[in-house]
Formats: structure tokens, sequence, C-alpha cells
């Protein structure tokens, strides 16, 4: 009974019906997307909505502290990650770029991201940001050091022992 009289509630003040289905319930819940997306053909459906963490990572022999974590909120097809990276021994890992976002950039060109907090990098930057190219799920890093006059787009070793970058990008995946 307590839905019902929630349900009717959303009729208009012109008497028009609000149609409702699968993702809607009681009050004082909200909207509820399922575990699973339910795909919708029409693309103004916003259809899936998902939180979740993922752990970055330079790969090879690299460790790290306690502040290495990931989050991200995808909105239907847009994604927005946030990164926490903070390297205990480079090792082996690689020094221009961080992997295992969670989605693949879907958009035709790369997307760039910003870069909100570092230390220790592997050479004094004027400038650092990063950019996640059409198809993968990591990122290059790109800078302007005091020597250089343009911006280096690949390969700039940026990253080292005791390197913390803070960090987030949105962009388009597929569904």
């Amino acid at each position: 009974m307590t839905n019902a009289v929630y349900l009717a509630s959303l009729v208009n003040s012109s008497g028009s019906n609000v149609t409702l289905s699968g993702g809607v319930v009681g009050a004082g819940t909200g909207v509820a997307f399922p575990a699973t997306q339910s795909a919708s053909s029409n693309a103004n459906t916003l259809d899936d909505y998902e939180e979740g963490t993922w752990t970055p990572s330079v790969g090879g022999t690299a460790s790290y502290t306690v502040d290495n974590v990931g989050t991200y909120t995808k909105v239907g097809r847009l994604v927005t990650c946030n990164f926490d990276l903070q390297i205990n021994l480079i090792g082996t890992g690689s020094t221009s770029s961080i992997t295992n976002f969670p989605f693949a950039n879907t958009f035709s060109a790369p997307v760039t991201g910003s870069v909100s907090y570092y230390t220790n990098l592997g050479v004094a930057v004027n400038f650092i940001a990063f950019y996640i190219n059409n198809g993968v799920t990591s990122i290059n890093f790109v800078a302007n050091t005091a020597n250089s006059v343009g911006v280096g787009l690949n390969g700039f070793a940026a990253l080292g022992t005791s390197t913390r970058v803070i960090g987030a990008v949105t962009y388009p995946t597929s569904t």
C-alpha cells in the first residue's frame, strides 16, 4: 500500500500519468539501477549507473604505499576516474604511464586528464597532465620542464621511486 500511495503522488497536476518501470523503488530509497545493465536501444534513456574502485598500477616489480587507490563513477557511457598513486619503489615499473583504468576510452581522439597533486617526480616540471588514448585503459603523462620548449607527449619519465600523483579524468566508454 505504501508503494501505491508513493506512485500515485507522481501523477502531475494536469492529470497526465507518469509511466514507471524497472528501477523505481519504494519511498525513501531513491532510484535503483540493476546490478547488471539493462541496455536500452534508445540513446536518450539513462540505463546504467555504477560506482566502484580500481587499482592503479605502473606494472613490473613496482611496490606501492597504502595510497594506491582509484575510484570511478559511470553514468551511462560517461566515466569519471580518480586515482591516488604513491610508488614506494619503481623497480621495473613504467616511468611514463599508469594502467588498469576500469574502462577503455571510446572517444576517437585522446582525452586529457588533470593532475591535482604531485611530489617526487622523476624530473622537475613546470606543468604536468596526462591523456588516455582511444581503446585503452592506461594513461600517458605529458609535461613541460625548464629545459623543454614544447610538451613531450610520449615516454615522458614522470614517475619514479617515492613519486605520488593524484589525478582525475572523465571520458566516454562503451555501455
